[in-house]
């Protein structure tokens, strides 16, 4: 199955700032968009990100769903889940930026 048209490809985000994220690597890939290893630049953290594919970025109904989820992972607390700490729109991309677990070991 091909990507469609305006989603970057795969690595091209590598090495960009996305907000107050500065992607290193490319970890995973799913239906609703791609999860980087990041440092958030600010807090000097490593952090993994999921981006939103562009497509789906720009239509409402998939902004509300990415949000929704987001929140709901950010209020689990467990030792084994990782917890949702940011959430933004920039530079044309919907983000959610996780932390590392207890051990500060990236998921």
């Amino acid at each position: 199955m091909s990507e469609p048209a305006d989603t970057p490809a795969p690595g091209s985000m590598i090495g960009r700032r996305i907000g107050s994220y500065e992607i290193e690597s490319r970890l995973a890939a799913g239906g609703m968009g791609e999860v980087f290893k990041a440092r958030h630049v600010l807090l000097d953290r490593p952090a993994a990100i999921k981006i939103m594919h562009v497509h789906m970025a720009q239509n409402p109904t998939f902004q509300s769903r990415f949000r929704r989820e987001a929140r709901a992972v950010a209020a689990l607390r467990h030792p084994h889940i990782v917890e949702v700490f940011d959430f933004d729109e920039a530079d044309d991309y919907a983000l959610s930026g996780d932390g590392t677990d207890h051990r500060g070991h990236l998921p």
